[in-house]
């Protein structure tokens, strides 16, 4: 194996470790604070500031300590730990499109790797950080391996892609671990070894990789690596829904449908199915379809039945009427349910329903499209 000289950005990788919050949610075991903010001590509580950041977490002599939520006005939520009122140490922080950011602060300045997601959970890029401040050189080095190390996966120089992978996911490197749990997976450059991906996933999960969490999920539902607990299944691939991975949103509705590793929930499973058909997954689709044309969780709807089952056949709204997206399960049976409610419906609703599915594609927020195309009764 070629060796490398990473030194300097390995120390930077390993400011971001395995200790990250595990829920992206504040909550604590303090109790209740009482009386004005500046005798709050070993205690929590939520305080809003005059210029409209809203702080619910831990306190102590009178300023946020410990564990704790700060939202921004413009709808920025960060999660993490604080000290003496300043953001200190692990942290996860979510844009309101979707995007989030993990990695540490130092005395509410950014320091070493910050790794940021897409909505979808994908890796978007990386940025290391010095004294708050973006350290060019070494955020462009980094992004060099990382970029390297996989255009070398991809031709299947799998020595190379491990030789700059490895001391970065020791270091601590997310990304990296995602990608050598993937390696020992497949037996790609290296002898395949299940529990050791296990191992290299869960590490990378633990640091809000949203990929490695459903991946995780499936290996504790599976028993790749020997283990089946499918209540922690279901934990993983919860918070991969949650961070955007529409397979995991998917799969987390089917759980809840069938109560694998969670208390059977309909309701809360077809908000998952929404969550997920509004990201484009047309087996999601398909159920909200069968839904409202069956009527068990909201009176028979026929239009927003077609809505859906439309969407299901690959239709994508008006401004993609010549892209072909299809899925080779949901399509075919949405197609029949089609031609079924077009035998049903007078053709002003057929164009009725076809312009409310138009008006829910157009929806560019989550929030509008839920309730643009009728699944506000879900939420």
């Amino acid at each position: 194996m070629r060796t490398r000289s990473q030194t300097v950005v390995a120390i930077f990788v390993a400011s971001v470790v395995t200790l990250l919050p595990r829920e992206e949610t504040f909550a604590s075991t303090l109790k209740p604070c009482t009386g004005p903010v500046e005798q709050y001590n070993n205690c929590s509580a939520a305080s809003t500031s005059s210029d409209g950041f809203k702080y619910t977490g831990e306190w102590r002599n009178g300023l946020p300590e410990g564990s704790g939520e700060l939202l921004f006005p413009d709808g920025y939520r960060y999660v993490g730990t604080f000290s003496r009122g300043k953001r200190n140490g692990l942290f996860v922080a979510r844009y309101p499109s979707g995007e989030k950011h993990v990695g540490m602060y130092i005395e509410d300045k950014p320091e070493g790797v910050v790794i940021l997601y897409n909505r979808d959970g994908t890796t978007s890029t990386v940025v290391v950080y010095s004294n708050g401040l973006e350290n060019s050189n070494e955020t462009n080095t980094l992004r060099e391996q990382l970029q390297e190390a996989l255009g070398a996966a991809k031709l299947s120089d799998f020595e190379t892609a491990l030789d700059i992978w490895l001391p970065l996911a020791e270091a601590g490197n997310a990304e990296a671990q995602y990608q050598i749990a993937i390696m020992n997976e497949h037996g790609e450059g290296i002898p395949e070894n299940k529990i050791a991906a296990q191992n290299w996933m869960k590490r990378a999960a633990e640091q809000h990789h949203p990929k490695a969490q459903q991946i995780l999920g499936n290996y504790l539902f599976h028993g790749t690596a020997g283990e089946v607990d499918k209540q922690q299944s279901y934990a993983w691939m919860l918070a991969a829904a949650e961070n955007g991975v529409i397979q995991a949103q998917r799969e987390t509705a089917m759980n809840l449908l069938d109560g694998e590793g969670v208390k059977k929930d309909q309701r809360r499973a077809i908000y998952w199915f929404s969550v997920a058909a509004l990201n484009s997954d047309l087996y999601s689709a398909l159920e909200l379809g069968n839904q409202f044309a069956g009527g068990k969780l909201t009176k028979r709807n026929d239009l927003r039945a077609y809505q859906w089952y439309y969407i299901a056949s690959g239709y994508q709204g008006p401004n993609y009427k010549n892209v072909e997206f299809k899925d080779r399960y949901a399509s075919p049976l949405a197609e029949k349910e089609l031609e079924r409610l077009a035998k049903k419906l007078k053709k002003s609703d057929v164009d009725k329903a076809k312009q409310l599915t138009d008006h829910c594609l157009l929806e560019e927020s989550m929030d509008a499209a839920f309730k643009t195309c009728g699944l506000d009764i879900f939420r």
